[in-house]
């Protein structure tokens, strides 16, 4: 009997220690993630943001950048601008392509979907858009300058005549899009023909979000959410930025991915909550 008392006492002294661990490292991550927010939205260039934001993180456990990730993900509500700048920041790092490990990546997403950070594990390993790219196939306005060269086009992309820059609006090469979106011809009128192009390519679009000029537009933000072929992490970003009627039809739209319309429903639900 007494070395029975003694076992349980023992087990709940284990109990005790691990619950206080697991406290202290909820309290911790939390921290970190306010802490974080607040250095990182103080920042006003994008890329900076993201550079200095990637080297806190990897000095971090995997583990705890999980934590953290999570805690400022599940706690922003729309129009929380400092956390959605954070969020736009790791997919930045994490959602588009970069040299970071992808077995590490991989590793993140399967402890996320462990810890039941469903939504959040979509940052570290996304699922493939609701549509795929286009193929050869497919109808695309403007395929008629299919067939001149590469260096052709990144050269008419720079060009001053905009009846040449609207037949270049609707190219699939990321190259050549990035200099078109350097063009000062270039409108937001035009960019919104790129990103509400379908079928596209999701390198087209991410090309387009990585344009500081034209992804700080909120009609530009809004319809790459609303396009299928927009890479899930980039459009979980960008939906912390989106009003509630815009949030409400993205929560209905048959033809997003399920992931991005679940957020959706949350992001309302969270701004219901507050009153």
């Amino acid at each position: 009997m007494q070395s029975n008392k003694k076992h349980q006492d023992l087990d709940e002294k284990r109990r005790s220690l691990l619950a206080f661990l697991t406290d202290f490292r909820e309290m911790k991550s939390h921290q970190m993630a306010d802490d974080l927010v607040m250095s990182t939205s103080a920042l006003s260039e994008r890329q900076m943001r993201s550079l200095r934001l990637k080297d806190k993180l990897d000095g971090l456990p995997d583990d705890l950048v999980i934590e953290i990730v999570n805690d400022i993900f599940a706690n922003a509500g729309p129009s929380d601008v400092p956390r959605a700048i954070f969020i736009l920041s790791i997919v930045d790092i994490f959602s588009i392509p970069t040299d970071i490990d992808n077995q590490r990546l991989l590793k993140m997403y399967v402890h996320c979907r462990q810890r039941g950070y469903e939504l959040t594990a979509h940052f570290f390993v996304g699922p493939e858009p609701k549509k795929k790219p286009f193929s050869k196939y497919d109808f695309v306005e403007g395929r008629e300058l299919e067939y001149i060269t590469l260096g052709e086009k990144k050269s008419l992309a720079r060009t001053r005549k905009k009846d040449l820059l609207d037949r270049l609006l609707y190219d699939n090469n990321p190259i050549v899009v990035k200099n078109i979106l350097a063009n000062p011809r270039l409108t937001e009128t035009d960019v919104l023909k790129m990103v509400s192009r379908r079928p596209n390519s999701e390198e087209v679009l991410t090309a387009i979000y990585k344009s500081d000029r034209w992804i700080n537009s909120y009609t530009i933000k809004c319809s790459m959410v609303k396009n299928p072929y927009t890479p899930v992490g980039i459009a979980l970003g960008l939906l912390l930025f989106l009003k509630a009627q815009d949030l409400k039809e993205i929560s209905i739209d048959t033809t997003l991915h399920e992931v991005i319309k679940e957020m959706a429903w949350e992001l309302i639900s969270r701004r219901n909550a507050k009153g």
